[in-house]
């Protein structure tokens, strides 16, 4: 979650920065270009949403490792860390949040389902 904060829940324990990284060569970019021979390629937005979801999914089991149940301030940097090699990295502040009211605990139960 983006927010800072979880309307409708109490943040309980913070539990602190939690990060995921995806790492990708250039390579993985130029494929979203279409190859001059044969007029195709892949997405480029595609191999980057791809690279954010990898990453944020490794912020995630982080998170879990330390018995989170949200992360807030969740945000994404991305970066060319040498010549052909980019980063995407996730984070953000892991909690442990708990329902205030009968309608939250009810769909917080559904989101761990």
């Amino acid at each position: 979650m983006t927010m800072d904060s979880l309307p409708g829940y109490e943040i309980e324990v913070i539990l602190g920065e939690v990060v995921g990284l995806s790492v990708a060569g250039r390579d993985v970019y130029r494929s979203g270009i279409k190859n001059p021979a044969t007029g195709t390629g892949n997405d480029l937005g595609q191999v980057l949403v791809e690279n954010r979801r990898a990453a944020t999914a490794h912020m995630i089991a982080a998170a879990r490792r330390l018995g989170a149940n949200a992360i807030l301030a969740q945000r994404f940097l991305e970066r060319e860390v040498t010549s052909g090699i980019n980063e995407t990295v996730a984070y953000g502040t892991a909690v442990i949040a708990r329902p205030l009211t009968p309608e939250n605990a009810q769909r917080f139960a559904e989101l761990e389902d």
